[in-house]
This record gives structure tokens, C-alpha cells and sequence, in this order.
């Protein structure tokens, strides 16, 4: 069961980062964030309607810390990561990345809930980290072009953020529900980068207007999105979780080929069917 729900949450995701490409000519990067949490609030709402957990001030501790230290700290910080890196960058270049959370999601877990991968789990591993060099690489030495490098490193930290965020979501979904969770991660994370765009983007909220049909339509995509993915969580190990929800990567990424018109160079189409590979055997060790 786990595997359709991550499939679901790539679907919806991969779809959502598409459109997240545009929002980045007229909007603050906060300013995007939280309103996308913002519009995601409704529909994960509605699923939290499902929740056996009636009294949140009831639930544990271990449910709050991790909690906290997502929206407070990692959220501003992948936020940040993320939409500066695909605003300055091509999303078919800087995406594929974020295939690399699996690798460091398998090593945070390991340390953190104790799920070891297998041999399997390891080559789909080292596929991905091949095909990461060879996008960088581009069969050179790697780049020393600031164009190319720091949206590279902003996205491979915020998937190095994310990894660590995921290994705590399942923290707290393991004291509680994905229900519960989804939402009050949801708000939590509407109420940071709210208080972020505030004081970062107040010359850069004019365009909201025209751009708010766009900000309503990925908001539901990402509701949609997060609540497979913590079901998928509740049920699955998170490596693998977020091995087969990586198809946000390629749907974009091929995306962009043919409607951004991004360029199709050989070391993207290598480094994307590794990519592919890398997180099939990942998805089924």
C-alpha cells in the first residue's frame, strides 16, 4: 500500500514543482512558500477530519520537538534552498538533485530510526551519486561557473535539510497519525515562512493578484501531495518512501525539456535514466 501512496505523492509533487518554476519571476521566495502552505491547508483539513488524535494538547512530546524544529528551522531554510535554486537555474538541471535525499534519508535513518538498507538499497544508491556527477561534470572537470554551481549546492542543502526533516516527520507520525500530522505540519509551516515573507519579501508581494490562481492550484497539488507522502511514511521506510516519490524529479525535469524549452544536453539524459535507475532499485531493496 505504501508504494501507491508514494507514487500518488510524486505525481502531485512533480507536477506542483513544474508550475513553482513561473511563480519565481513575480514572487519573494517566502512569499511563495507560505502561501502554497497556505492554499494546502484546506485539503489536508478535510483528511485530518479522519484523525483519531481529537486533542492535540494531548499528544506526546515526541510529536511536538520534531515538530518544532521542522517549521521553525528547516522549512525557512529548504524554502529558501529550493526556489532560489530553480528561479536562477534550470529545473532539469538543478531537480535532479533532489534524488540524492534518498542517499542522505538512508543514512539520517540510519542513525536516527535505526533502518539499515540493503545491498540493493546501496547500488541504487551509488547509481544516483554517479549520475549527480555526471550532471555536474557534464564530461569536464566540474564547473566553476557561479550560474551553474550555487543553484546546485542550494538545492543538493536543501535536500540535505529535507532528508533530515522526512527521518523526524516519521517521528512524529509514529506517535500520532499522518491525519493529525499533515495539518498541523501544514499550519505550523504557514505560520514561519508567513512571519519569513514579512520581513524578507515586503518589496516583492505586488504580483500576488496575478499569480493567485497558479499559487491555489500547486497549494492543493502540495496538500494532496504531503498527505500521500506521510501516509506512505506511516507504513513504509522512509528511504524507500522517498526513493519511489522521487518521480517529482523526473516529471519536471521532462517537463521542462519540452514546454520551458530547457536545453536537452547529453549529460542530462544520462544522469536522468541513472536517476531512474538508481531509484528503482532503491524503491525494491
Amino acid at each position: 500500500m505504501w508504494i501507491i501512496f508514494a507514487l500518488g505523492s510524486g505525481i502531485f509533487s512533480g507536477t506542483r514543482r513544474f508550475l513553482e518554476k513561473k511563480l519565481t519571476k513575480d514572487l519573494g521566495i517566502f512569499t511563495i512558500g507560505w502561501m502554497i502552505q497556505a492554499f494546502a491547508l484546506p485539503v489536508l483539513f478535510i483528511f485530518s477530519l479522519w484523525s483519531t488524535h481529537y486533542n492535540i494538547f494531548a499528544l506526546p512530546w515526541d510529536f511536538w520537538w520534531p515538530l518544532l524544529i521542522i517549521c521553525i528551522v528547516l522549512y525557512p531554510f529548504q524554502s529558501y534552498c529550493y526556489f532560489r535554486s530553480i528561479r536562477d537555474a534550470e529545473i532539469s538541471f538543478v531537480l535532479p538533485f533532489l534524488s540524492l535525499i534518498p542517499v542522505w534519508n538512508a543514512l539520517t535513518s540510519w542513525f536516527i530510526l535505526k533502518e539499515e538498507p540493503s545491498a540493493l538499497g546501496l547500488t541504487g544508491i551509488s547509481t544516483i551519486i554517479l549520475a549527480i556527477y555526471i550532471l555536474l561534470s557534464n564530461g569536464k572537470r566540474f564547473p566553476a561557473r557561479a550560474d551553474v554551481t550555487i543553484p546546485a549546492i542550494l538545492m543538493i542543502a536543501g535536500g540535505i535539510v529535507q532528508a533530515f526533516g522526512n527521518s523526524l516527520d516519521k517521528i512524529s507520525i509514529g506517535v500520532s497519525d499522518p491525519y493529525i500530522y499533515a495539518f498541523i505540519n501544514t499550519l505550523g509551516a504557514t505560520i514561519c515562512l508567513f512571519i519569513f515573507a514579512l520581513v524578507c519579501d515586503r518589496h516583492r508581494s505586488m504580483h500576488v493578484g496575478k499569480n493567485l490562481k497558479g499559487l491555489i492550484t500547486i497549494g492543493s497539488l502540495n496538500g494532496l501531495s504531503y498527505w500521500f507522502f506521510v501516509s506512505a511514511l506511516a507504513v513504509g521506510l522512509t528511504s524507500y518512501v522517498l526513493a519511489v516519490r522521487s518521480i517529482n524529479i523526473i516529471i519536471p525535469a521532462l517537463l521542462g525539456f519540452f514546454f520551458l524549452k530547457e536545453k536537452l544536453t547529453h549529460s542530462k539524459i544520462i544522469a536522468l535514466i541513472l536517476v531512474a535507475v538508481g531509484l528503482v532499485l532503491l524503491a525494491f531493496s
